[in-house]
């Protein structure tokens, strides 16, 4: 019984390190950071390539919930912190390896990870059409989005004093 449950945690693992070695330009990122600039701002969240984007679905003065959309195993949003924000990652689909200050975990459907303000950490999809929700508590400055204008790049006390 072990054994084979040793077997099939093996298998899986190999599966998922065979994808991981096949998208080896996008992990890069996960490790060792990416340029900002590939982070585009759409009137609705942000796109990092076609097939990862990042969708805010709820914004208040006291938090944002952004959407992100992996397509692809592999798929990858680079180190990043929120310097005023506590970020809640909450798996809606799928299977991510999330890395928190340089530690790594592995998060199924149905799990959540708490990420204190300023820590730097990254998300990198196990399995294709995965998704996560990310919950901003305040709402940091880069996940406002202003609807009726364009992207507005104040923090909620900001937009508010």
């Amino acid at each position: 019984m072990a054994d084979s449950l040793i077997l099939e945690r093996l298998t899986t693992n190999n599966k998922i390190l065979d994808v991981v070695s096949k998208r080896l330009d996008v992990i890069s990122d996960l490790f060792s950071g990416s340029p900002k600039e590939k982070i585009v701002p759409t009137l609705d969240g942000f796109i990092y390539s076609e097939t990862v984007k990042a969708k805010t679905i709820y914004q208040s003065a006291d938090m944002t919930v952004t959407v992100g959309e992996y397509a692809l195993q592999g798929d990858v949003w680079p180190d990043h912190n929120h310097s005023d924000s506590v970020e809640f990652l909450i798996v809606g689909r799928g299977m991510f390896l999330l890395k928190i200050e340089g530690t790594p975990r592995i998060m199924k459907k149905g799990d959540c990870a708490s990420i204190p303000a300023g820590v730097k950490h990254s998300v990198m999809a196990l399995s294709d059409g995965s998704s996560i929700v990310g919950i901003c508590v305040p709402p940091e400055k880069a996940y406002l989005i202003d609807k009726l204008e364009n992207i507005t790049w104040q923090t909620s006390h900001e937009k508010n004093s």
